[in-house]
Formats: C-alpha cells, sequence, structure tokens
C-alpha cells in the first residue's frame, strides 16, 4: 500500500514540474513588450526639426486632441512637452483617428 502511495506521489510531482513548465513557456514569450522596446520621445522643437509639415500650434492642438499622445513634464507652462515618435508616425501615415 505505500508503494502505491509512493509511486502515486511520484506521478503527481513529474505531472506538476511538467505543467510548471508548460506555463513558463507560455509565459515567457509575452514578456512586457514596453521593456523589450524602448519608447522614444520627442520634444515640440525636435518634431518641427524634423520637418512633419504640421505648424507648431497644429501640433499642440493634436495633442490637446488625443489625436497624438503626449505626455508634460514638470509642472505648469515650463513643463516640457514629451511627444511619443509612435504616435506621431501613427497619424502622420494616417491611421491614427
Amino acid at each position: 500500500m505505500t508503494e502505491q502511495k509512493t509511486i502515486l506521489i511520484q506521478q503527481l510531482i513529474t505531472l506538476l514540474t511538467q505543467l510548471l513548465a508548460l506555463n513558463e513557456a507560455e509565459v515567457a514569450p509575452t514578456a512586457d513588450p514596453i521593456k523589450q522596446q524602448p519608447i522614444e520621445m520627442l520634444t515640440i522643437p525636435e518634431v518641427m526639426a524634423l520637418g512633419t509639415g504640421l505648424s507648431e500650434h497644429t501640433l499642440r492642438k493634436l495633442i490637446a486632441q488625443g489625436k497624438v499622445y503626449a505626455i508634460r513634464t514638470g509642472e505648469g507652462k515650463r513643463g516640457k512637452i514629451l511627444i511619443s515618435k509612435a504616435s506621431l508616425v501613427e497619424y502622420l501615415n494616417g491611421k491614427a483617428s
């Protein structure tokens, strides 16, 4: 009877080990994609230097409307606006709404 229990426990441990290995294999490829690719942010003067065809005023309006993703660092009017390069490229290619 104890020999059967030992065999069952060993089989259970083997199955659990295989299950954990499968679970880790599924999680590994979907690791945080943000950490895999750095997000490139541009200031308004940098965007203007790219020659995108947008005026500074238009760019600020697009940011305010949420059509181009940006964040403000710092507080108040002295805070720097950083624009997501990927979001800007999407908008310029007509993919953003």
